[in-house]
């Protein structure tokens, strides 16, 4: 066991890249946070304590507030407080309360770096900490990323990361630091204590140096999760295309790679995709339409690649009526362009612009989305054509087909599919007068 001095050595080399910066400490008032606190205090660094009150333990939460204020005051530190309903916003987000208080009081230390301008928020995290987490995740089931332990970021630190609970329980006596004892932690309802209490005593019958190879695992498994990353982002350079604000992975180029399914489910999780939708999505036969619904997306199977698109949060039986006089036709992010011309005007060769009989028109016109059951005389055709066989011919694919917008007359007629084509019964003839054209607009 490294005595006190090795231990305040380390944690001399931890904080060495940010020991003249401003640190704000989270402070509970329990061991670890109490001989964090002592720790910046004996080496004259700079920083503040901020201490959250849930209000989930009644008295006892709020002497642990009180505590935590004299634990700044002995320092002659600024002392942040902060209270939290936490039992309430737990109900109202649908959460845990464990969950719930996690959130809140990451919300709240951001808040003061940028108000008070301090640069990093420490919390008292150590070995056995990242141990337990580790265990938790394993149990429920995680990716790799799951198996790292609890990690400093760009905003968040962990001076303590490399002591065991042992060396703080020992640092404590050896300093006779005074400290808050949380009872609940005691309590084995909670899961991460059962694996405290439970069974961590029981993997150290079989390996009593636990936390120290463990340690040294966690190393290791950060070392792989970065290969795995690499991996990761390469895949998406090569296999994953961006268009118009759609997704395309070219899955069935890349599934003979090693790895491929568990590669696949770490793009696609950003998508809202949980491994299971994504195994069985690999691992069902393709088949042109199927398709996989996260909370957020859709993922289809195309004839070449998977497409994954946003959920369509628009009322698909919107309906927007079109003037004779009206100049301009909009919806969302597509616009286009409408005016009444002469015969002699048109010119068929533009790309993409509808030229209709305009004596034959019924306004208002009304442009939607195309239904079940919707037909047309697609122009140079004399039998109608349901609008769905019509798609199938062009080869539209099924998660644009939901997208896809027509113009009706008051008729109810079809009139024109938008981007594709008129309806022959609207078609220009060498008796047409006059011209109603509709074109994208510049």
């Amino acid at each position: 066991m490294m005595n006190n001095y090795t231990l305040e050595k380390y944690f001399l080399s931890s904080i060495s890249s940010y020991k003249h910066q401003k640190v704000i400490l989270a402070v509970s008032g329990g061991i670890d946070s109490v001989v964090m606190c002592h720790l910046f205090a004996q080496h004259a660094l700079s920083f503040c304590i901020a201490h959250v009150n849930f209000l989930l333990r009644g008295k006892d939460a709020h002497e642990d507030a009180l505590f935590v204020k004299n634990l700044a005051k002995e320092y002659c530190v600024p002392f942040f407080y902060q209270e939290y309903d936490t039992q309430i916003y737990a109900q109202e987000q649908k959460m845990s309360i464990q969950m719930a208080a996690r959130q809140l009081r990451y919300q709240w230390f951001p808040s003061l770096i940028q108000k008070y301008c301090y640069s990093k928020i420490a919390t008292a995290h150590h070995i056995n900490d990242s141990l337990e987490t580790v265990l938790l995740n394993f149990t429920k089931g995680t990716g790799i990323a799951g198996l790292h332990g609890i990690v400093s970021t760009h905003q968040y630190i962990r001076p303590l990361f490399w002591a065991t609970k042992q060396h703080i329980d020992d640092y404590a006596q050896k300093y006779k630091l005074s400290w808050r004892e949380d009872h609940s932690n005691k309590q084995q309802k909670y899961k991460r204590n059962f694996i405290r209490h439970k069974i961590i005593p029981q993997l150290k019958k079989i390996n009593p140096n636990l936390e120290y190879t463990f340690k040294n695992t966690l190393s290791r498994i950060k070392d792989v999760e970065d290969i795995f990353k690499q991996k990761v982002d390469d895949t998406k350079k090569q296999y994953l295309q961006q268009k118009d604000g759609t997704y395309h992975f070219f899955w069935n180029q890349f599934k003979h790679e090693l790895g491929a399914q568990t590669i696949a489910h770490e793009i696609m999780k950003s998508f809202s995709f949980s491994y299971a939708q994504i195994k069985n999505v690999c691992t069902t036969p393709h088949h042109v339409g199927k398709k996989w619904i996260s909370a957020t997306h859709i993922l289809w199977m195309d004839r070449v690649s998977w497409v994954i698109t946003t959920q369509q949060l628009s009322n698909k039986k919107f309906e927007i009526f079109i003037t004779k006089e009206q100049k301009i036709i909009q919806y969302a992010l597509q616009v286009w362009s409408t005016k009444t011309i002469e015969v002699n005007e048109v010119n068929f060769a533009q790309k993409k612009t509808f030229f209709f009989d305009f004596d034959k028109l019924t306004f208002p016109l009304i442009l939607r989305y195309w239904q079940p059951g919707d037909y047309f005389y697609p122009l140079g055709m004399q039998q109608k054509k349901k609008i769905s066989d019509f798609l199938i011919d062009k080869k539209v694919p099924l998660y644009k087909k939901k997208d896809i917008l027509v113009i009706t007359n008051q008729k109810k007629h079809v009139i024109a599919i938008m981007d594709f084509r008129i309806d022959d019964r609207y078609k220009v003839t060498a008796k047409t007068c006059n011209v109603y054209m509709i074109q994208p607009a510049l």
